[in-house]
């Protein structure tokens, strides 16, 4: 029942709503927890909707990810979702004061494509709606298939860069079983 209210409250509260109410609390235990879940809602204005499709994805195994449509596409969802992850765990930089220092580092969008050099290795936005990405990596755009499995496939595939072209670090953050322990999905198992 208590999760049933947490999730009414996120559903009929708007962010500024919920960023007021973050500001005066004093439990800073859940001041923390709400400060982790908040980012996960401003992707777009329909918060029952963003709330639902994490459900359905995460009690289904993504078997019922659609990447191409609904209020907000369920590739969008699991790129901001992944984004997210990574700004949490990365180090604050004071260039990005919004502490999305993941999407300002990794992250490149068409408009910013003219300086690929900035991005040794990052994921590419190459189109929104649907949406296509591809993956930088050593000045040179790897271009995946676009289809329900290109963002799945994109974010195999900068894992595979990152621990190729940077030792399996993003920043300072491992990727290795030292680490967030993501590298494993992309070594193939040895034959024995």
């Amino acid at each position: 029942m208590k999760s049933e209210v947490s999730t009414f409250i996120f559903i009929e509260t708007t962010p500024n709503e919920i960023k007021s109410f973050i500001r005066s609390c004093t439990n800073s235990t859940l001041v923390s927890q709400l400060n982790e879940i908040l980012p996960n809602f401003e992707i777009h204005s329909n918060q029952e909707y963003i709330l639902s499709r994490i459900q359905i994805l995460a009690r289904t195994y993504m078997a019922e990810f659609n990447w191409k449509a609904g209020v907000i596409t369920d590739a969008e969802l699991v790129f901001n979702l992944f984004c997210i992850y990574f700004d949490r765990r990365l180090t604050p930089d004071p260039r990005f004061l919004d502490g999305k220092v993941f999407r300002g580092n990794y992250v490149v969008r068409q408009a910013q494509l003219t300086n690929i050099a900035r991005y040794p290795t990052a994921l590419f936005v190459y189109q929104d709606k649907p949406p296509v990405y591809k993956v930088v990596s050593n000045g040179e755009i790897h271009d995946v298939p676009a289809g329900d499995h290109n963002l799945l496939d994109c974010l195999l595939l900068f894992v595979e860069c990152v621990n190729s072209t940077r030792n399996g670090h993003i920043g300072s953050l491992n990727l290795g079983a030292s680490g967030v322990d993501i590298l494993w999905t992309t070594i193939s198992p040895s034959l024995s």
